[in-house]
């Protein structure tokens, strides 16, 4: 008897507030509030008592909006005049949640409207313009805009400039370096030119075309318009790609700079393509010694002898760039 009597409590009590939530929902409808209840309940396996969970609305962003309200007539749908083509249009479906903001009646009237706020806005701007002209007294000389703006042309110019400078200095030391290495060739590199089949007449030949290139290019650089620094720099991007396009073209020919990817030797700091790797003094130390430094260290011994008992072999380097 006492379940019953709990089951019949809890199906009054049910019917109590689904009877109540009704007779809300009917206020909500005929107040034209979009608001949307959502009650649910459920029944607790253990203890089986019902238990309601936390009232949820549903509001949308636009609730108090110049929607239109149901039940309305066509005939009586308010109306715009449009600001284009000054002629009336009624609410639609579409404008709903933009009615108020809604000043013309087509997408074409739209464009034309735009078009004709521009027009006047650039006719206003020339007007500003010619009055500044007519009273130049009033307008000051050089505006600050303007002055930040030939400021920083300025600075522009001036490190460009500087730039050059350096890079024609950088050209002439290159141009001296290889000199030097071509007056101060060693017999390594005799051999590897005869391997080659080149001839000493076919590499001052070379060396010559590579003057005239880097004398050319200088040429190019004086001649380049300074005042225009759009031009400046463009000219520059051009250079530095026509040098790098030929330094390619260069290596793929067997031609390049003979110094590219060598190392020095520790010993006597002399720039090399080939290295040995081994020790030779009582720090034990890896150091990269070259042809003529590895018969002292080792005493021309593959393994060593008992008169250099440091040395140690660890292998070979190579210049691999080299061609």
């Amino acid at each position: 008897k006492t379940c019953r009597l709990v089951k019949i409590e809890q199906l009054l009590q049910y019917l109590r507030k689904t009877v109540l939530m009704r007779i809300l929902s009917l206020f909500v409808q005929a107040s034209t509030l979009n608001y949307s209840f959502s009650f649910s309940f459920r029944l607790h396996s253990s203890t089986k008592r019902i238990y309601q969970k936390p009232l949820r609305l549903n509001l949308s962003s636009n609730v108090y909006d110049s929607s239109m309200p149901r039940g309305i007539k066509k005939e009586n749908l308010p109306s715009k005049v449009c600001v284009t083509c000054n002629r009336s249009f009624t609410w639609r479906k579409k404008w709903e949640k933009v009615w108020d903001e809604v000043s013309t009646c087509s997408k074409s009237c739209n464009r034309q409207r735009r078009q004709n706020s521009a027009t006047a806005r650039q006719m206003s701007m020339k007007a500003v313009a010619v009055d500044e002209e007519a009273n130049p007294d009033e307008t000051p000389c050089i505006k600050r805009g303007e002055m930040e703006e030939e400021n920083i042309n300025n600075i522009m110019l001036t490190e460009q400039v500087i730039d050059a400078e350096e890079e024609r200095s950088e050209i002439k030391q290159d141009t001296e370096e290889k000199s030097n290495l071509v007056q101060n060739g060693d017999d390594a590199l005799a051999t590897l030119l005869q391997s080659l089949n080149v001839s000493p007449d076919d590499q001052s030949s070379l060396d010559k075309d590579q003057t005239s290139q880097t004398s050319s290019e200088e040429n190019d650089e004086n001649n380049l318009n300074i005042d225009d620094p759009v031009a400046l720099r463009k000219a520059q991007r051009k250079a530095e790609k026509k040098r790098k396009k030929q330094e390619r073209r260069a290596k793929r020919e067997g031609r390049s700079d003979k110094s590219v990817g060598q190392k020095q030797c520790d010993m006597c700091t002399k720039s090399v393509d080939l290295l040995i790797r081994c020790t030779y003094d009582e720090s034990l130390q890896w150091k990269m010694v070259c042809g003529k430094c590895w018969e002292v260290a080792s005493g021309g011994v593959v393994d060593g002898d008992s008169k250099h008992p440091y040395y140690k072999y660890g292998g070979l380097w190579k210049n691999r760039k080299r061609k």
